[in-house]
């Protein structure tokens, strides 16, 4: 059965992740799938926080406000159907750590190191919006677009990360650089 693309119809919107490593094995196969023509991709520079966590430690559902900067975003647009779905991609080797900020704002939450009985511990309201994400591998795209802006957000992230008022400031935000 050969699946058939109409040309332009679906366009992926990249925000920049808050750490770009995890996420480029994400825009290594959007990038390959524009390069096919079956989409378009967008990349916006984002230095939104995101910040929030949920953790499930001994059976109980902790809130954080810890980042997650290796949970990468991402908007798909059907330009037929004239749908927007919000979609988040959690690359995290931990199966009981979960970004609040994607369970909260995305219709799902394809996740990596997927555990179900993790997930049956999450509000109910959470627990259909993840979905198992698969393999990843760590490999890049010759179509790749938009870099500058990736890095600046890496960018802005780590120092950002490391920003705590006290007297090694300045020696995080250098060893950020």
């Amino acid at each position: 059965m050969k699946i058939h693309f109409m040309i332009n119809r679906y366009s992926i919107t990249i925000y920049t992740p808050q750490e770009y490593n995890h996420s480029s094995y994400i825009q290594t196969g959007l990038f390959e799938l524009e390069k096919q023509g079956i989409l378009d991709i967008d990349i916006k520079l984002s230095l939104q926080h995101r910040k929030g966590k949920y953790r499930i430690e001994n059976d109980s559902l902790i809130k954080t406000n810890e980042y997650s900067p290796k949970t990468s975003f991402y908007k798909l647009l059907d330009r037929v159907a004239k749908t927007e779905t919000m979609f988040a991609c959690d690359l995290y080797d931990l199966d009981n750590h979960f970004s609040s900020y994607a369970l909260e704002n995305c219709d799902y939450v394809f996740k990596r190191n997927y555990v179900q009985e993790k997930i049956d511990q999450l509000p109910e309201r959470y627990r259909n919006k993840v979905l198992q994400l698969g393999l990843t591998f760590g490999v890049h795209s010759e179509s790749h677009k938009g870099l500058i802006k990736f890095l600046i957000a890496n960018y802005i992230g780590a120092v950002c990360w490391n920003l705590k008022w006290d007297k090694r400031i300045l020696k995080r935000v250098f060893n950020s650089l």
